[in-house]
């Protein structure tokens, strides 16, 4: 990847939207940051695994899946580059992905330990209010699921429920 498309992709991340080129090149060169590569069909992440890390997507696409404990409910959510995989898990009191993660093309995935995340986001304002944005969304479109469950048409119900879940 060369560095001028490694900059863009990052400053197109959500949690990195809005960083100064100056400011991701410093996050670049001080932050352990792994790159990956997977295969069409590889899993990622298991359920359950703990999150221990933010795992970026910066090229393809994969799959997220939540399962129920018969299997006999599934909720699958496709993310592509740029997006980030299940950050709001990062901390709180469960902080085990909630969703299998496979390929659906050749991804490749760019992953910031917890630790070195902490840094950056007590180091940058702009990272800060991006993640905070990001977790506060998530958490209230879920508690709008959860309220929507109790009116409005079967429909509704149920769309509001899968929103919830992914």
């Amino acid at each position: 990847m060369a560095l001028n498309s490694m900059y863009e992709n990052l400053m197109g991340l959500p949690l990195f939207n809005g960083v100064s080129y100056n400011r991701i090149s410093e996050i670049v060169g001080g932050t352990r940051l792994a790159f990956l590569k997977f295969l069409p069909g590889e899993k990622i992440v298991m359920a359950g695994d703990p999150c221990t890390r933010l795992m970026f997507v910066i090229g393809g696409k994969v799959r997220l899946s939540i399962r129920n404990s018969s299997d006999r409910f599934i909720v699958s959510q496709t993310l592509e580059a740029p997006s980030v995989i299940s950050p709001d898990f990062l901390f709180g009191r469960n902080t085990l992905f909630p969703a299998s993660v496979t390929a659906i093309d050749t991804v490749s995935i760019m992953e910031i330990e917890k630790n070195d995340f902490i840094s950056i986001i007590r180091s940058d304002e702009v990272c800060l209010f991006n993640y905070l944005n990001f977790i506060s969304t998530n958490a209230q479109k879920a508690i709008d699921g959860v309220v929507a469950l109790t009116s409005g048409s079967l429909e509704e119900r149920i769309a509001f429920w899968i929103i919830a879940l992914t």
